[in-house]
């Protein structure tokens, strides 16, 4: 199904082959002080893949390689990411 023919690459229809799902929870907890009369603050923390969940990059394709490696994963997208911020309003 996914060998080389003449004119065009196998016989198999297009959008057989898939990529691992995707798994993302992004969460944000923030906190505003109110400062006298003018002045506010605020404290943030956000967390990018919070659970810190594994996403595999897409398969290697046979036009990339060659079939020697075809399907194989060599990537992996961002782990778990952590931001912290202080903002001043006046």
């Amino acid at each position: 199904a996914f060998s080389d023919a003449i004119g065009h690459f196998g016989s198999s229809g297009r959008g057989v082959l898939y990529a691992p799902g995707y798994v993302d929870w992004d969460f944000a907890l923030l906190k505003n002080f109110q400062i006298g009369e003018r002045f506010r603050t605020q404290i943030r923390g956000e967390f990018f893949n919070l659970f810190n969940h594994t996403n595999l990059g897409s398969p290697v394709t046979y036009t990339d390689y060659g079939p020697s490696i075809f399907g194989h994963i060599y990537s992996a997208r961002a782990a778990r990411q952590i931001q912290l911020g202080i903002k001043f309003m006046f």
